[in-house]
């Protein structure tokens, strides 16, 4: 991922996203909460979750660092999921700041 862009991360799950009831995307810096997107602010179609941050929200992330990404979710029949713990590596820009 690369700061100051609208990243996507796609998760592909065993179910269809219609039997979701919660959904989170939770990423980390330095084992602290950095952003957390709730099923509000993912895209759910077929077996895919989908997670774009804003430029804000990857600029909020150091350079050169590496960020842990993880999905949870909650089905209607009350069993959860869980993806892997992903690591990404957040690339820097030269111009700062939002466009």
């Amino acid at each position: 991922m690369i700061r100051g862009t609208t990243a996507k991360i796609t998760f592909n799950i065993p179910v269809e996203t219609n039997q979701i009831s919660v959904a989170y995307v939770t990423f980390t810096s330095d084992g602290v909460v950095a952003v957390e997107k709730n099923q509000a602010d993912l895209v759910l179609e077929d077996k895919k979750i989908i997670c774009r941050l804003t430029q804000a929200e990857s600029l909020s992330f150091t350079p050169n660092s590496r960020v842990r990404v993880q999905l949870r979710a909650r089905l209607k029949d009350g069993t959860t999921i869980a993806s892997r713990i992903r690591d990404v590596t957040v690339g820097n820009v030269l111009k700062e700041g939002i466009i």
